[in-house]
């Protein structure tokens, strides 16, 4: 097959001979690994902006169901403790460095091989998080930016893919790329290290206090996961006195048969719920809502309560 560049100066021994493309000639495989270059160059620096821009800021906040934070600093905005965005810019260094080596090797039907399963993997990441939004009950506008250019450039590793006349077997492009497997493996297991043992400081008494005197209450219910997600914000789990824990200032509602939760019109969990006076003054208004998952800063702004911005 031919090569973008040839690196077998004597032709005498290509990798690639026997896979050839059914249709596109080398100028249209060229403009194809451009556009994708250029689509995985905007990927990183979107999901570089995601692991260090200053999300605090509101830059990507809009509302409080479009929102960057909310979902980033959500339970799912980690997986193994490592940011999301963190395992993105991986993602498109690993992509980037494939369409190059694509554009100059001899062995391209194995890297075009490569892109389709690694550009697989991605839309898989996108599914989980499209749900992982769901769940919270916010989207990403970045995120979502990501996810679209994921589809994208599935799409064009897929339509390669199928454009090899004899795709090359699983076992010939591990063992081609071999190098780069170990690379990826190697760089993924430093970055869980870096990531371990850096568990989340829960929110102090005091704030939790102002929230209980701001009449915040949270409804939900003991068998909701996202609901335990939120509760762990305010559980130190090196305490094991009950006592000693934030949560214990926190109005929660346990809506499993409870009228309240009927009479509030809770629909959904969990959903928090700022009151004009106490939850058991009979006269209390409700004064504003949000539904889902809620990280620090959100609270903060919901409430009124001050949170220290060095913890975690």
């Amino acid at each position: 097959m031919y090569g973008l560049g040839n690196n077998n100066s004597n032709n005498t021994s290509s990798f690639t001979t026997n896979y050839s493309m059914s249709t596109m000639n080398k100028r249209s495989l060229n403009q194809t690994f451009q556009i994708m270059g250029v689509l995985g160059i905007i990927n990183l620096i979107v999901s570089l902006y995601l692991a260090f821009g200053k999300g605090e800021s509101g830059s990507c906040d809009f509302s409080a169901t479009v929102s960057c934070s909310t979902v980033l600093n959500s339970p799912y905005g980690k997986i193994l403790n490592v940011p999301v965005a963190i395992f993105g810019i991986t993602w498109n260094c690993f992509f980037l460095y494939a369409v190059w080596r694509a554009m100059i090797d001899d062995r391209v039907s194995h890297f075009i091989t490569g892109i389709y399963i690694w550009c697989s993997a991605g839309v898989g990441f996108v599914i989980y998080f499209v749900i992982a939004e769901m769940i919270i009950g916010a989207l990403c506008p970045f995120c979502t930016v990501v996810h679209v250019i994921n589809c994208i450039l599935m799409y064009y590793a897929f339509k390669l893919y199928c454009d090899l006349k004899t795709p090359p077997p699983m076992l010939n492009v591990a063992i081609n790329l071999r190098n780069v497997i170990v690379l990826i493996l190697l760089m993924h297991m430093i970055i869980l290290i870096c990531f371990k043992g850096s568990p989340v400081v829960p929110l102090n008494e005091s704030f939790s206090q102002c929230l209980g005197r701001k009449n915040m209450v949270f409804f939900g219910s003991a068998g909701c996961h996202v609901c335990q997600n939120q509760k762990a914000l305010f559980i130190d789990t090196t305490k094991a006195d009950s006592e000693s824990q934030a949560w214990k200032y926190v109005n929660f509602v346990e809506c499993k048969g409870n009228a309240a939760c009927t009479e509030w019109e809770i629909t959904r969990y969990p959903t928090w719920i700022l009151f004009s006076s106490d939850f058991d003054d009979e006269n209390k208004t409700e004064l504003s809502r949000k539904e889902g998952y809620m990280n620090k800063r959100e609270l903060s702004v919901m409430s009124g309560c001050k949170y220290d911005e060095n913890e975690k």
